[in-house]
């Protein structure tokens, strides 16, 4: 009987692979299309970030800067790195600050801050998981988490991760993706998480607050479960002063968005921060360089951009945070106040300010359980759990939702 020869090709064919492909990275472009006010007609391309400082400062709505925060120097448009800025050197020597979002962020984040963010979601967590949180999730699940902060937020869904692997159910996690609106924190959370639970993990670089669908990869035979720690939702920007949709409305339509992002059967895990008492949270915002760094970048990255003039523009000499609790909106409003009088001068106008003059940079809501059954209900979800974790002692909670109809919102 004749023996067939093997070729290399056959000995080869069983072998392990010896390479692989482990990371894709994409050029950046414009995450989303402007939301487009009253705009010179010179402005013909403008950035969604241009618009939002630009309404900011003509007072067309409040918490329209948060997203844009977070931003790192070499990432934005017209600036290579923090020389480029257009900051004087003596704005940025003094007291050693961090100038600029996403770093001062993490920098706030790190030292503890006034606003312990990291702990106050992890006990919410723990305390959902021992209340039976993992029996109520789906069986195979892919996880999408919004804004997961980098490796400075990354704990909370670790924890999560670990306790359904260990859980006696045998739930099954297929793949992990990040979705943050700063490339560096999406490519951080997923190569930490990659690299504890040897887990498929994806980042994904944008605006999930946005009408358009995000591009995230596509997992068959799993459901997704969508998680937002650090209250992120809770920044809905108000364009109330306009008379457009509040900060409920907007928040509504960008659950709604996730729910057509994922689709009906798919499950959303968030948690909330619903304190109330302005003593209190007057005490978890108070100032920090870093928070006030933070805070102040919008104006340092439209000096990078361009779209203020003046290249040595210094705002940490003319302005300074100030936390404010507004009991009608329940929302804390971080105002930049004017420490005296100046113009900012713009491609399109030159703003005159007095001190004492206050702009609302960021905005945090602080609804509580019946305002996000009220929301959520909007978008198309229903919770699922009945112990929230929030009671008297804790204004922390967690809510575990189930898209299980068409959203009522556009």
């Amino acid at each position: 009987m004749a023996r067939t020869r093997k070729t290399g090709q056959h000995r080869n064919a069983h072998k392990q692979p010896q390479s692989q492909v482990v990371a894709v990275y994409m050029p950046r472009v414009e995450l989303c299309a402007p939301k487009l006010a009253k705009m010179n007609s010179k402005n013909l391309n403008p950035s969604s970030f241009k618009n939002a400082f630009m309404q900011t400062l003509r007072g067309q709505g409040n918490g329209l800067l948060t997203a844009h925060l977070y931003h790192e120097p070499a990432h934005d448009t017209g600036a290579k790195d923090t020389h480029d800025l257009g900051v004087d050197a003596a704005a940025k020597s003094r007291s050693n600050r961090l100038l600029y979002g996403g770093l001062a962020w993490e920098a706030f984040v790190q030292e503890g801050g006034s606003y312990d963010i990291l702990d106050s979601d992890m006990n919410a967590i723990e305390k959902a998981m021992k209340a039976g949180l993992i029996d109520k999730l789906p069986q195979t699940m892919n996880i999408i988490e919004y804004g997961p902060g980098g490796k400075s937020g990354v704990r909370k869904p670790a924890h999560l991760l670990q306790a359904i692997r260990q859980h006696p159910s045998g739930r099954t996690i297929n793949s992990y993706t990040a979705v943050d609106i700063l490339n560096r924190f999406a490519t951080e959370s997923a190569l930490e998480i990659h690299e504890e639970f040897n887990l498929r993990a994806f980042a994904v670089v944008g605006d999930f607050t946005s009408k358009n669908k995000l591009a995230l990869p596509r997992n068959t035979g799993s459901v997704p479960v969508a998680t937002s720690f650090g209250g992120g939702f809770a920044n809905a920007p108000d364009y109330s002063p306009i008379q457009g949709r509040n900060g409920k409305s907007n928040a509504a339509v960008h659950f709604s968005q996730m729910n057509r992002q994922h689709g009906l059967g798919s499950y959303l895990l968030m948690t909330y921060h619903c304190e109330r008492d302005p003593a209190k949270l007057m005490e978890e915002y108070r100032r920090t360089e870093n928070l006030e760094a933070f805070i102040l970048s919008g104006f340092v990255r439209a000096i990078g951009e361009g779209v203020i003039i003046d290249k040595g523009y210094d705002p940490f000499s003319h302005w300074e945070i100030d936390p404010t609790y507004d009991d009608k909106i329940h929302a804390v409003i971080e105002y930049a106040v004017c420490k005296d009088d100046h113009s900012v001068a713009t491609r399109e106008e030159t703003f005159h300010f007095k001190q004492g003059a206050r702009i609302p940079m960021t905005l945090s809501h602080k609804w509580n359980k019946a305002d996000y059954k009220e929301i959520l209900g909007k978008a198309g979800y229903e919770i699922m759990n009945d112990a929230s974790n929030e009671n008297e002692t804790s204004p922390h909670g967690i809510i575990l939702a189930k898209a299980v109809r068409k959203p009522s919102c556009p």
